[in-house]
């Protein structure tokens, strides 16, 4: 039986929203212990949606290369995280830039894995469309 990624579409997109969301509770409440507003809270539930969303768009229509791209950086943006709120904490004490830069991060990402399924459909056009003319 063929395990498709649109089959599992919704799985992942859940599994994505549940870790991004784990994670930035796991960094900033245990690990760096940092005072939360409701804003905070609300903010970390969307930027989880968000990401959650993409990855659902990019899956259940099965652009396989916009879906590896933006899903490999979207795991080393939750590492690099990490790494800024470590650094943050260490050299200012606060923790809002590493939120900033989480996002921006994702930014480039979304913008790569579009650039990505864009070419990616750009050549298999022209494949389809050379396979027709040498055909005739």
């Amino acid at each position: 039986m063929q395990i498709t990624l649109k089959k599992h579409a919704i799985k992942v997109a859940i599994a994505v929203f549940v870790i991004t969301l784990a994670m930035f509770y796991i960094n900033y409440v245990i690990i760096f212990q940092a005072p939360l507003t409701p804003t905070n809270h609300f903010g970390f539930f969307l930027y989880s949606f968000g990401f959650a969303l993409i990855t659902f768009i990019y899956a259940h229509f099965r652009l396989t290369a916009g879906f590896t791209v933006f899903f490999f950086g979207w795991l080393f943006t939750l590492v690099q995280l990490y790494i800024d709120l470590l650094k943050a904490r260490i050299e200012t004490g606060g923790t809002a830039g590493a939120a900033l830069g989480f996002i921006f991060n994702m930014a480039f990402v979304l913008i790569i894995s579009i650039v990505a399924e864009g070419l990616r459909q750009l050549i298999k056009f022209f494949v389809k469309t050379m396979s027709k003319t040498d055909a005739k």
